[in-house]
């Protein structure tokens, strides 16, 4: 939503020239970078917008520098109030990771299923993508046929922020995951600020065709029959979606989490249990216990070999030494959780013994440290 109003009083300021417009862009701008840091792309594409349009060279330059102060003055305080607080642990090396090939076929995927549906087969989304794709190129070089110069049907006043808005953000999320995350990944939830910009632009383009007097009747009227299975189709998926989602949840709140039987058992544990997990997360925000991660064999920000597991994980051998402390390993988790040590490496490597096998996972405890009362068993 920041990121709309952002673009729009951007192209609004392109149409009226008025100081104010660019204050509020600047402003909500500067929110989005907070709630996300991947609205960098907003000041990137503003940047871009103000040094491309205007009459004079000096008006386009004071523009964008205001709107750059303005925009990226919040996300600086907030990152110096970080450094402040933390130091040298906000600070994160720029390391270069390849995209793998399997990571590209995922955004791909996502982008072609918003055209039919998550469940199309995949021939169906990338044919349905393809063509989509050949539609959009002819609307914008679609000529009117009126007057004596042909020109594209897309008005002088084209949306044109959200027109570079998306490849701006493309490239955003691409740089984090070449540089400074590889974990990133290409799902619905990163690439959706892309789909209401990409909806207002094909739509804008799309009425510059049925008002054109090029426009013969029937392309006018497959315009309309398309977009209308466009509405139907993507209607369907909400519908279901939300039908699936309050019957069985979403995330740790769905079904599987709260029928877990490894969760079901550290529920039970006694209060006192310091627990680590391959899932923290989860154990937080279901059972209500804090939970510490286990090491990672492979970090995941850069995909590259941990080169402190050995390290920690003596930490962690030595950590499980004491009484209370245990590992709750949840085996469901072991495919997307790929970085970490599965349960047999974990027990071998921090040499563990479970006490409580589920079908979803183990509680278990350090073979050496087993002396002693075990009062915080179930």
């Amino acid at each position: 939503m920041l990121a709309l109003i952002t673009l729009l009083l951007i192209d609004q300021y392109r149409n009226f020239s008025r100081r104010s417009l660019l204050l509020y862009a600047a402003l909500a701008c500067g929110i989005a970078c907070l709630a996300r840091y991947s609205g960098v792309a907003l000041v990137l594409t503003g940047i871009i917008v103000l040094l491309w349009t205007g009459q004079r060279w000096r008006r386009r330059l004071v523009d964008s520098g205001i709107f750059t102060v303005f925009a990226v003055a919040p996300l600086t305080v907030w990152l110096a109030r970080n450094a402040a607080v933390a130091g040298s642990a906000t600070t994160r090396d720029l390391v270069f990771h390849t995209i793998p090939y399997w990571k590209w076929v995922t955004g791909l995927d996502t982008l072609a299923s918003w055209l039919v549906t998550y469940q199309a087969h995949v021939a169906v989304k990338y044919a349905v993508g393809l063509g989509a794709l050949v539609v959009i190129v002819v609307l914008v070089v679609l000529p009117r046929g009126t007057g004596s110069v042909r020109t594209g049907i897309v008005p002088e006043r084209t949306p044109l922020a959200l027109s570079i808005f998306i490849p701006c953000y493309l490239m955003t999320v691409l740089a984090s995951i070449t540089f400074i995350d590889a974990f990133i990944p290409l799902d619905n939830r990163l690439l959706s600020p892309l789909l209401p910009a990409i909806v207002i632009v094909v739509l804008q383009l799309g009425c510059r065709v049925l008002q054109s007097s090029s426009g013969r009747r029937q392309a006018r009227l497959g315009l309309l029959v398309l977009v209308g299975i466009w509405l139907v189709l993507w209607t369907t998926q909400a519908v279901s979606w939300m039908v699936r989602r309050s019957r069985d949840g979403e995330w740790y709140t769905s079904a599987k989490w709260q029928g877990s039987e490894t969760m079901a058992e550290v529920r039970r544990l006694h209060a006192e249990a310091v627990i680590y997990s391959n899932v923290p997360e989860a154990i937080y925000l279901v059972a209500g216990r804090p939970a510490s991660p286990i090491p990672e064999v492979v970090d995941h920000h850069t995909g590259m070999d941990n080169p402190t597991y050995r390290v920690e994980m003596d930490s962690l051998r030595a950590a499980l030494a004491g009484e209370n402390a245990l590992v709750a390993y949840f085996t469901s988790e072991e495919e997307r959780r790929w970085y970490m040590p599965t349960m047999r490496e974990l027990m071998a490597g921090a040499d563990l013994m479970p006490f409580i096998i589920t079908a979803d996972g183990a509680i278990c405890y350090r073979i050496q440290g087993l002396t002693g009362s075990r009062s915080i068993l179930p």
